[in-house]
């Protein structure tokens, strides 16, 4: 599952991506369209280990933004630890709500859905982030 999403994320991300508004919203549709794609075609009898995906999933998008971090120049310097809370935090933030809106929750479109996101994410990421 995890290399489905890791596929479907360079299929939609540039070749070399970085920590910008512009690749966290790009990264934000892509995790949308394939949580509603894979709740699409989940099957009654994978209903079980939902969590199991769920999880997996969502340590790849912490992997993703961790690089980023990792990568990104900043005035404030990150050490590993802070680096990895905040890709945590971050990947839970866009997941959850990736998550409820693909479950049926679309009341919303997925751009405005997408947008209100990386509103909370810039918010929290905007020592690190490059606005472009």
């Amino acid at each position: 599952m995890c290399e489905k999403l890791h596929h479907a994320l360079e299929s939609q991300l540039p070749a070399i991506s970085t920590l910008q508004m512009s690749t966290l919203r790009l990264l934000l549709l892509a995790v949308f369209d394939f949580l509603a794609l894979w709740q699409y075609h989940l099957k009654p009898a994978d209903r079980q280990f939902v969590p199991f995906f769920e999880v997996a999933l969502q340590q790849e998008l912490q992997e993703v933004l961790l690089h980023w971090l990792n990568q990104a120049p900043s005035s404030v310097p990150i050490c590993q630890e802070t680096g990895e809370i905040t890709a945590q935090v971050i990947s839970w933030a866009i997941f959850g709500p990736a998550v409820q809106w693909s479950r049926g929750d679309q009341t919303i479109t997925k751009d405005t859905m997408a947008r209100h996101v990386l509103d909370v994410v810039i918010a929290g990421l905007s020592p690190v982030v490059t606005v472009t």
